[in-house]
């Protein structure tokens, strides 16, 4: 007898394509797979499971649709964004209070850095015990909840991460560049990286640039600083780069840096084996916890350490061939996309009672 595939519905505020390689994945190799976004229809090429858009609405930054409820029938299972402004997922739970429902996030607030404001939590806190269970981006919110009267059986993991390109050859890497990618905003501390390299420049071989690629609102301030203290030759600004396959952006960089934040852009730069920079204290999602200092990466204290890094990695005092091999071997061993879809089927399981 065919045992019937169980229905999966995910909510997302919306699909990103960074997300599509996980989605499939759980198609492929658990269930029926939908997920129901208010984004707009996705342009990615190969899209295997369900996509369903809604219209949200929101109003003084929380969000409520008043169809949304029509959507989430005859599912086995659902999975909802934890973000406490979306008022039609945590009343999920309290509709249908039956209903096998999981919040999946970061767990904590980030916006001043991870877990730094708190005042949140007791609403957070109130809301998660709703769920059936919860699914962390890292395991550094596990603790927290446990103390707070949480269930461990019902605290899951799926490690953050991207899908890479499994055709890269470590081998071919070259180490002619500095590099920050992603999003280009003030809090990402890009002025203190330029600053730091133009500091040591003297130090470092001409051939040797920083490039800083992507797009965002402190944009034009970044070009405009670079171009008043006449770095242009040294100082590269490109446009974001928004195709699946980086390897091109990846192949030649040294070593990604990013001081202020530390997302997504760990785990894509561990996935072409380019190691990863950061503050200790950066904003993250949690994902800074990937970067263990001096294998992988480095977990610096201020500017002046930074400035040390940046010389180091070039004078020979590292070995920056066998930095680039351990990051790789990290994302390999530990953060592929099946890494993270077997936090989401070890949930799936519990709550199914498997």
């Amino acid at each position: 007898m065919i045992q019937r595939r169980p229905k999966v519905l995910i909510i997302q505020n919306i699909l990103t394509h960074y997300r599509v390689p996980l989605y499939n994945h759980l198609q492929e190799v658990y269930g029926d797979i939908t997920i129901l976004h208010g984004g707009k229809k996705s342009t990615v090429d190969q899209i295997n499971f369900n996509e369903v858009l809604l219209k949200d609405m929101e109003f003084k930054g929380y969000y409520y649709n008043f169809s949304f409820y029509k959507h989430i029938n005859s599912y086995d299972i659902i999975v909802g964004m934890y973000d406490l402004r979306w008022l039609n997922i945590w009343i999920i739970p309290l509709l249908k209070p039956k209903t096998k429902f999981m919040f999946w996030g970061i767990g904590v607030s980030t916006e001043s850095g991870f877990d730094v404001d708190k005042s949140k939590d007791s609403y957070r806190f109130k809301i998660g015990k709703l769920a059936k269970a919860l699914i962390f981006y890292s395991e550094l919110p596990i603790k927290k909840y446990i103390d707070a009267g949480f269930d461990p059986k019902k605290l899951f993991v799926a490690p953050n991460t991207i899908a890479a390109n499994h055709d890269f050859q470590i081998e071919n890497r070259t180490f002619q560049k500095f590099l920050f990618i992603g999003s280009i905003t003030a809090r990402k501390k890009i002025l203190e990286l330029i600053d730091a390299f133009e500091e040591v420049m003297s130090d470092i071989p001409e051939y040797i640039k920083l490039e800083i690629i992507g797009d965002g609102p402190a944009k034009a301030s970044i070009v405009s600083y670079v171009n008043e203290k006449g770095l242009n030759n040294r100082v590269i600004v490109n446009p974001g780069f928004y195709g699946e396959d980086k390897t091109e952006v990846f192949r030649d960089a040294i070593c990604t840096i990013s001081l202020g934040q530390a997302g997504l852009s760990v785990l894509e730069s561990l996935a072409y084996g380019v190691p990863f920079a950061t503050y200790a204290d950066a904003i993250t999602g949690g994902e800074k916890s990937n970067v263990i200092n001096d294998y992988n990466g480095f977990l610096l204290q201020d500017k002046e350490e930074a400035k040390k890094m940046l010389i180091k990695m070039v004078d020979g005092t590292i070995d920056v061939r066998k930095m680039s091999e351990n990051s790789r071997t990290y994302y390999v061993e530990n953060r592929q996309i099946k890494h993270m879809a077997n936090g989401f089927i070890t949930a799936f399981n519990y709550l199914r009672g498997k």
